[in-house]
């Protein structure tokens, strides 16, 4: 990446939200304080803090120099947030682009640490096209990952530097930087990824490009509602149906059977507790749409 040190650290940040005040987002705080320069020394530069907000009414936080508000009440998702982050990325010279969610708490010192890793990858030669934190839900590791042959996201460490394991690395977008020229080559993302699966389709995309992936020492909490253990809504579950069936694609038969079997397991798990959610992973099992 062309610039001195300072510039190759030098981040966009966007954080999302949803039904919230922007203001209580987890992460806001930090990344005002990174703004004004308080976040560490061995923090990079933050060039610049977009607030994304995808609720139907519009709740602008208090001003600030850097931080940027645009309300989409049309909910474009993440997709839509992640676009105009890696244009305003472009347009600013930062160079990498990291991405937040309303309910991801990152410990007070992560500006520093994504220096340090920052740091860490350039002494290594070639810059990775991805820093990933690990994140919990819990207390349970859920990120970074490994995409299975059937297209399921199971938790696994990152690959050792030089080593490719079983199946393609991925992480949860929030808490992760991509560089920004990398992720301008990627986007737009598909349609169907406008919210759910649109972290691992990133991901994957960076794996089928050859890119690396490199570790941010620091653990972030996260709330993901996919893993809370309680019923999504209907229309949202039928939306993470039809995001896994995108992302999994129409691969050989059985692989296509181990994840027809599956949505099977998880039509079981759903039959007492919300017979509606399980029945729109029977009908997904069985090949319809949801």
């Amino acid at each position: 990446m062309p610039g001195d040190e300072s510039a190759r650290g030098r981040v966009h940040a966007v954080i999302v939200t949803y039904g919230r005040e922007p203001e209580r987002a987890a992460a806001l705080p930090l990344l005002r304080d990174w703004l004004r320069g308080a976040a560490g020394a061995a923090a990079p530069p933050l060039a610049e803090v977009l607030v994304w907000d995808n609720s139907p009414t519009a709740e602008c936080p208090a001003q600030q120099a850097g931080l940027v508000y645009r309300h989409d009440p049309s909910n474009g998702g993440t997709r839509a947030a992640y676009a105009s982050a890696a244009a305003r990325a472009s347009a600013c010279g930062a160079d990498w682009v990291l991405f937040l969610d309303q309910d991801t708490e990152p410990p007070a010192d992560f500006p520093e640490r994504i220096g340090r890793a920052l740091r860490d990858a350039a002494g290594r030669g070639v810059p990775p096209a991805a820093l990933v934190p690990r994140v919990v839900h819990d207390a349970r590791l859920v990120s970074p990952a490994r995409i299975t042959a059937s297209g399921a996201v199971r938790p696994a460490p990152l690959p050792e530097a030089g080593t490719r394991g079983a199946g393609a690395p991925t992480a949860i977008s929030s808490g992760a930087l991509l560089r920004t020229d990398v992720l301008t080559a990627i986007l737009p993302a598909p349609a169907d990824f406008w919210l759910d699966y649109l972290d691992h389709w990133l991901f994957r995309s960076l794996h089928e490009r050859g890119c690396t992936i490199a570790p941010i020492d620091c653990e972030l909490r996260h709330s993901l509602s996919v893993a809370s253990g309680e019923p999504l809504s209907p229309a949202r579950f039928a939306n993470v149906l039809r995001a896994e069936r995108a992302f999994v694609g129409r691969p050989g038969p059985v692989t296509e059977l181990a994840y027809r079997l599956r949505l099977a397991v998880r039509a079981l798990r759903w039959s007492r507790r919300a017979p509606e959610l399980s029945r729109l992973a029977w009908r997904a099992a069985l090949g319809a749409r949801p």
